[in-house]
């Protein structure tokens, strides 16, 4: 587990989020922090950090460019992606928008937060969800809120070359995976508790349904809760799912921690 924050005078530290993090697979597993009402428009540093927990390679593996070379070494002839260009995102699982400083902002772009996101279901439905949580909070619904975020699962693409479902690592002996799911699990001290769940496939044109899904989310109406995403499959397709029985079935270690 990695903290990230500031050290004041080697007296104490402040912790903006922490991170569970596999440098020598590469993999973000989950990241998590307290959410408080920020209003603040000041700008996001571009720069990446690896921190020196993983390589320069490493670090290359998340670029489009060969990202795009992946695809075609790891499906033969494919039609996914025609090019480099649009395909994916360095995805925040602690998104900056939700610190008011430019400096703390800055702290999420590190590479111990980051997961290969599909670039439209980054700006698609996943945004919506991170702004539904801040909606939370600056209508005054909750003061603060816990949250946790992370992945699920590898994500698969068949292969027509090879006839078969291909595991999609974007470095060779099982490293950096694209995740199948993305989750989000928001919670309030006052035991109010809420788990949004994405799937991250862009190709895909068709909901996932059945055991796909029951499997990992007891499923609920999104409507519920006032989250209103698109049942699209570029979007990035949503599920809001039973909370405890979710971290029961997904992340029985994280039970009474997120």
């Amino acid at each position: 587990m990695y903290r990230v924050g500031y050290r004041f005078k080697n007296l104490a530290f402040l912790e903006i989020y922490r991170s569970c993090y596999n440098p020598d697979k590469v993999q973000a597993h989950f990241t998590i922090y307290m959410a408080q009402t920020s209003k603040s428009a000041v700008e996001r540093p571009m720069h990446f950090n690896t921190d020196r927990i993983i390589s320069g390679a490493a670090a290359a593996s998340f670029q489009n460019t060969q990202i795009f070379s992946r695809y075609n070494a790891l499906l033969g002839h494919q039609t996914y992606f025609a090019s480099s260009t649009n395909m994916f995102d360095r995805g925040h699982l602690t998104p900056s928008l939700d610190f008011a400083f430019k400096a703390s902002r800055g702290q999420t772009n590190k590479y111990i937060n980051l997961i290969p996101q599909f670039k439209t279901i980054n700006r698609g439905n996943w945004k919506t969800i991170e702004n539904w949580v801040r909606r939370q909070l600056s209508e005054r619904h909750f003061d603060a809120l816990k949250v946790c975020t992370g992945v699920l699962g590898v994500l698969e693409l068949y292969s027509s070359t090879y006839r078969a479902d291909i595991p999609m690592f974007l470095i060779n002996n099982n490293k950096n995976p694209i995740p199948k799911w993305i989750y989000k699990i928001v919670s309030h001290i006052s035991g109010r508790k809420f788990v949004f769940l994405t799937y991250n496939n862009a190709h895909a044109t068709t909901r996932p349904t059945g055991q796909v899904v029951s499997n990992v989310c007891r499923e609920l109406p999104c409507r519920n809760f006032g989250l209103n995403v698109r049942n699209e499959g570029t979007a990035g397709y949503t599920f809001c799912c039973e909370p405890h029985d979710f971290i029961a079935r997904n992340l029985a270690r994280l039970t009474g921690i997120c």
